[in-house]
């Protein structure tokens, strides 16, 4: 039916229906809004009309509203059910229409509004119209709590546009600002995640998903931006699911609070539940319950499975989100091989940023905050973590004040692509503000160090401590108490790990809080070696514990930094970090190597491997940090740090620690040979700390550096060299003078000695 038409035949019912009224009192309307509670619902008749073949018109007199008028197709007969669909939209307009009419053009039925009873009269004047108005006030609380029940039984967008608001309200909540970690969601902060989509496709299918991710990785991030774009025919409704009351609770004082009047909360909770199971499947409703932490919480458990027991039909989806041990308690039979309906269903994880999040995140700073990443922080695998990024994101301005848009050039803020002690720092001062929460940490940094025997004796505990913390179960019950320990793992700052045999073992998933509070934990320890014996014995003890801390030569930097200050001790402990080089083996040998994978476990190599084994790299990886802060003699002399610079940066072969995310896997990552050794190309950028600790001096003592780019090309230091040629040509665009002018002129020195130098070697190959 064209707009014409409709008119035509609206106003013909009109003269029909009202003779005795002048026909310029009556007007009428196909979009309205319908009051529910404290919140208004925008009606379009225009939709329903194409939607359900019928015409919903509001008429007005003078104004005032008088009748809904449910206009049907001729020929379709009317029902009882159309009364009761006109007088449930009447009932929810301010003001109330006291009149409800449903016509097919022959047969026309008038009902007072307030009682739905039909009304039988031969002519409606204007002396009618008038009592008609005045009885309209008698509609009570329970029928227009009856109503909207009735509506949002049948009418979709009805029920979409609640649903909506209740969501929008709630994810609302979330929001804060950048620098508030208060709040899980930052404002004007959110890293698109690749994973929303996969949890789009999975609430569209199944019943029942699991979202799993290890604490503080972004998966309440990843539901804000779900919510945020679900299509039209998924309605997600948001549930925090760290409450102390059950998980439906809030929504039902929601909706008794915003929509109801009269309704107690349970029998609106029941409404919910039997409305969900009963609805069409015009749109999907997906339930979310976020931050699941307890496994013990019977109440919120058995809500669960009644939602999922009455969903035969699979009208909705349930989409579960926790950190990993509470999915391993709760997905299996009392804890056994077998699992349950939660274990059977999908399971989506949340990792770390892939290559293209993380470019997408680059981006994201750049166009909010003028801000870039050295060359080099792709390769960093702290950099893969949204919270990091965050932390870092909340340091900076708003939006960068040096660009003119009038000009060709603007300033760009760097960021250095190597994390350096000040984001642990940041993390500890801006995250873990709970002192319950540092405490239990502090605690579980001292079991780790008191957990050294063990990690003597179990060769499987030494590999799953390796820059992890991972300590045994034994100890920790010994150091820490049951209590402790059920309360981080509750709140997912640690996961159990149980083998074949038995064993078990606590693993941190949350490493920048364990590296910091290691790092207060050995800063101690160390003072109290130095006061009761010697530096010597000091060092010893970083050196066979450092091992076992994420993050391990940052957070010892942090340590023997605190350490320096309350003790005259640095320059004995940099002859001996600086004596106690890297162990180099190239490996032919048969062997069994034991290594441990995150996403696999843990795993034993046996048979010929061929490649580079590099051990003992901590003293120098520790001491590059140490590079990074100016260092000077009492006579202000800096050479005490170009003389570490020509030591390590001379080695012949790559100088990171291992991480869990191999750097191979990782966008323009790549090594050259050269020579009896190997080094990571210059076009990935600054990644290792040496180097990193080179671009920093750079640019509090460019001169200098200048000077040890030429000695390094007088003594043919190639290894050296081409550090330093990374460093310098990071700092060529520094809007310094002095600091651009060395690094150009190192530069250009730089590169052409390695380009020589790689022309020699062809030329003698």
């Amino acid at each position: 039916m064209n707009e014409a038409s409709f008119e035509a035949r609206v106003n013909e019912e009109i003269k029909r229906i009202f003779p005795m009224i002048n026909k310029g009192d009556i007007t009428h309307q196909q979009q309205f809004q319908l009051t529910l509670g404290h919140n208004t619902y925008f009606y379009n008749g225009v939709k329903k009309d194409k939607a359900f073949a019928r015409l919903d018109v509001l008429i007005k007199h003078k104004g005032v509203n008088l009748a809904i008028l449910e206009l049907k197709a001729p020929g379709i007969a009317l029902s009882h059910d159309d009364a009761i669909q006109g007088t449930s939209y009447a009932r929810l307009l301010d003001p109330m229409p006291p009149l409800t009419i449903v016509s097919n053009g022959e047969d026309t039925r008038f009902f007072t509004t307030y009682d739905r009873k039909q009304w039988i009269v031969d002519n409606v004047n204007e002396h009618i119209v008038q009592s008609l108005f005045q009885a309209a006030t008698k509609c009570a609380s329970a029928d227009l709590d009856e109503a909207i029940t009735i509506l949002l039984g049948r009418d979709n967008d009805m029920w979409r546009e609640i649903l909506a608001r209740y969501t929008k309200k709630a994810i609302k909540e979330m929001e804060g600002d950048i620098d508030d970690f208060t709040y899980q969601v930052a404002r004007n902060f959110q890293l698109e995640r690749t994973v929303v989509s996969q949890l789009v496709d999975k609430a569209k299918e199944y019943p029942l998903i699991s979202f799993v991710g290890p604490i503080l990785a972004g998966k309440t991030n990843a539901i804000y931006q779900m919510c945020k774009k679900c299509p039209d025919d998924l309605i997600p409704v948001y549930i925090d699911a760290n409450v102390s009351y059950d998980p439906l609770e809030k929504i039902s004082n929601w909706f008794c609070k915003e929509v109801f009047r009269s309704l107690g909360a349970n029998e609106v909770k029941q409404w919910l539940i039997n409305g969900y199971s009963e609805r069409k499947k015009k749109s999907r409703i997906v339930f979310i319950f976020d931050n699941i932490c307890s496994v013990d919480d019977k109440l919120f458990w058995r809500e669960i499975n009644q939602l999922n027991d009455i969903n035969r039909e699979n009208s909705y989806s349930l989409l579960l989100v926790m950190n990993e041990h509470t999915y391993d308690c709760i997905s299996r039979i009392n804890c056994g091989p077998a699992k349950n309906a939660i274990g059977k269903a999908p399971m989506v994880k949340l990792d770390a940023l892939s290559d293209e999040e993380f470019y997408n995140a680059m981006d994201f700073f750049m166009h909010n905050n003028g801000v870039a990443f050295y060359q080099g922080s792709q390769c960093n695998v702290q950099y893969r973590n949204p919270r990091i990024l965050r932390v870092l994101a909340s340091s900076l301005p708003k939006n960068n004040d040096s660009i003119d848009d009038n000009s060709d050039t603007k300033k760009v803020f760097f960021l250095p692509s190597y994390m350096n002690y000040s984001v642990l720092e940041s993390v500890w001062s801006k995250i873990v503000t709970n002192a319950e929460t540092r405490s239990d940490y502090r605690i579980f940094a001292e079991a780790m160090f008191n957990d050294m025997n063990s990690r003597t004796a179990d060769p499987r505990l030494a590999i799953l401590s390796a820059t992890r913390g991972v300590i045994s179960l034994k100890v920790a019950e010994q150091f820490m108490g049951t209590e402790r320990i059920n309360r981080m793992k509750s709140d997912g700052h640690i996961h159990q790990l149980v083998f074949d045999d038995g064993k078990a073992y606590l693993y941190p998933r949350f490493p920048e809080a364990i590296a910091t509070a290691a790092g207060y934990v050995l800063r101690d320890k160390i003072i109290e070696i130095i006061d009761r014996s010697n530096v010597e014995n000091a060092y010893d003890f970083i050196m066979k514990n450092i091992d076992c801390i994420p993050y391990s030569d940052v957070a010892a930097t942090k340590a023997v930094l605190g350490v320096c200050i309350e003790r005259e001790v640095l320059w004995k402990l940099l002859c001996l970090l600086i004596k106690d080089s890297p162990l180099v083996k190239q490996n032919n040998d048969y062997g069994v190597f034991g290594l441990y994978f995150s996403d696999i476990g843990h795993i034993k190599l046996s048979g010929e491997i061929e490649g580079t084994l590099i051990s003992n790299f901590n003293p120098w990886l520790l001491l590059s940090n140490l590079s990074t802060v100016p260092m000077a003699m009492e006579n202000g002399s800096r050479d005490i740090q170009l003389e570490i610079f020509k030591v390590i940066g001379s080695f012949n072969n790559i100088l990171i620690k291992p991480e869990d995310m191999p750097f191979h896997n990782m966008a323009g990552f790549h090594t050259h040979k050269y020579k009896d050794g190997e080094f990571i190309c210059g076009k990935t950028g600054i990644v290792e700390p040496i180097t990193y600790a080179m671009q920093c001096s750079f640019a509090n003592m460019p001169e200098k550096m200048l000077q040890l780019s030429k000695e390094a090309i007088e003594n043919d230091e190639f290894f050296l060299v081409m550090r330093l040629n990374v460093a310098a040509r990071s700092m060529c665009t520094i809007t310094d003078p002095l600091i651009s002018q060395c690094a150009i002129k190192a530069h250009e020195m730089l590169k052409q000695y390695i380009y020589d130098s790689i022309k020699r070697k062809c030329t003698i190959d």
